[in-house]
């Protein structure tokens, strides 16, 4: 069938409905197929095919993603990717059991699957991103930097958009500037790039003073509104106030001397009967 691979099925709705050879119509997101799309008994098990023939699959899945890319087809796109990309993604052994000696053949077909697998990435990232998915087109970008090739220009750009949309600003601009410092023909584009990242810091600052402004604003509110309170009402019968030490001698010697004079005026009343 025009829509897969050798002895793939397909179906699906939305843009996966129609054929490689079809132009979107409106509303295909609501349009449905099912079809066969191939009965040949041939297997598309990576494990089972060779390194060479692995490449060569790969190789004609991105450029059919390509052809998918161009017409707007980002979906299908992707889709082709990725199949690509997994068919990569499996190395072979370089080590001949002594230290220091490899396969140099297995070194050099190890090395022609990075060659197919770092444009399979690269075109991944930049359909994630015609998607809006910043955060996994960042990190095909960062595989292709840490796997394939450290100072990969399009992997550094096209990763420092995806950290400005991310909100990795400082990131970003690591990215922007290293990637203009490997290949000056690009500096437009990164300039161009770079003022986004200024802008977006700037609404980002805007909107921390702005927050900080409306917290200190509501604490000075209420704490106008605590001191303009009256105080509160004191309650009729208020207890009595705990006697300290001295309070207790004092009332002692009070208690003292009126029973001293009730007992004088009493002998006093004795004498006079």
């Amino acid at each position: 069938g025009a829509g897969g691979g050798p002895g793939a099925a397909g179906g699906g709705g939305g843009e996966h409905a129609f054929a490689d050879n079809e132009a979107l119509r409106p509303a295909a997101e609501r349009a449905w197929r099912l079809e066969l799309l191939a009965v040949e008994g041939q297997s598309m098990d990576k494990f089972k095919l060779d390194t060479l023939e692995r490449i060569d699959r790969a190789n004609a899945l991105r450029l059919r993603g390509n052809a998918m890319f161009k017409l707007g087809r980002v979906l299908r796109a992707l889709d082709y990717y990725e199949r690509g990309s997994k068919l990569m993604d499996v190395l072979e052994a370089e080590e001949l059991g002594l230290p220091g000696k490899k396969d140099s053949k297995a070194v050099e077909r190890n090395r022609r699957i990075w060659q197919c697998q770092q444009p399979l990435l690269l075109n991944w990232a930049l359909a994630l991103m015609k998607r809006g998915c910043w955060q996994e087109a960042e990190r095909k970008c960062t595989e292709v930097l840490m796997d394939i090739e450290k100072e990969c220009v399009k992997a550094l750009f096209r990763r420092g958009q995806c950290n400005i949309q991310l909100g990795n600003h400082e990131q970003a601009r690591t990215d922007l500037r290293r990637a203009a410092e490997l290949d000056t023909t690009i500096a437009k584009d990164v300039e161009r790039e770079m003022r986004k990242v200024e802008e977006m810091q700037r609404n980002v600052d805007q909107h921390d003073a702005g927050f900080a402004q409306k917290v200190v604003t509501e604490f000075l509110q209420e704490a106008d509104a605590r001191s303009a309170r009256p105080p509160p009402a004191r309650p009729a019968e208020e207890e009595e106030a705990p006697v300290g030490p001295t309070d207790h001698l004092v009332r002692t010697l009070q208690a003292q001397e009126a029973a001293a004079q009730q007992q004088g005026a009493s002998e006093d009343d004795y004498r006079r009967q």
